[in-house]
C-alpha cells in the first residue's frame, strides 16, 4: 500500500510541479510583452493606466481559465476512476472488503484478517 501512495504522491507533485511552471512562464511572458506593447504605442499616462487595467483584468480571466484547464486534465483521471468504482461496488451482488497486506497478519506473527468492509450483500 505504501508504495502506491508514495507512486500517487510522486505522480501529484509531479503534475502539480508542471501546473505551476507553466503558470510561471505564461506570467513571465504576459508581463513582459504586455509591457513592452503598451509603452511602445506612445500613448499618454492616462491611456496607458486604462490599458494597464484592462491587461490586468485580461491577465486574471486568461490564467484562470489555463488554470481550470490544466487542473481539471490532471485530475480528470481521479473523477472517472471514483464513478469506475462506484458503478462496480453498487452493481457487484456480493460484499467487498479492502485489506492491506500488514494487516493479513497481525504484530504477533498469528494469521489474522482484519478489513474494511465497504459494501454488504445487496438485499433484493
Amino acid at each position: 500500500m505504501k508504495k502506491f501512495f508514495t507512486a500517487q504522491s510522486q505522480s501529484s507533485t509531479k503534475a502539480t510541479s508542471k501546473i505551476v511552471l507553466i503558470y510561471l512562464i505564461v506570467s513571465v511572458l504576459w508581463i513582459f510583452f504586455s509591457d513592452s506593447l503598451i509603452s511602445s504605442l506612445g500613448l499618454s499616462l492616462f491611456i496607458q493606466t486604462i490599458v494597464s487595467i484592462i491587461k490586468g483584468w485580461g491577465f486574471v480571466i486568461v490564467t484562470s481559465m489555463l488554470l481550470y484547464y490544466l487542473i481539471r486534465k490532471s485530475t480528470g483521471h481521479i473523477i472517472d476512476e471514483h464513478n469506475m468504482f462506484t458503478k462496480i461496488v453498487e452493481t457487484v451482488p456480493v460484499g467487498i472488503a479492502f485489506a492491506s497486506k500488514e494487516s493479513l497478519t497481525n504484530t504477533k506473527g498469528k494469521s489474522g484478517f482484519l478489513f474494511f468492509l465497504v459494501y454488504l450483500l445487496r438485499i433484493k
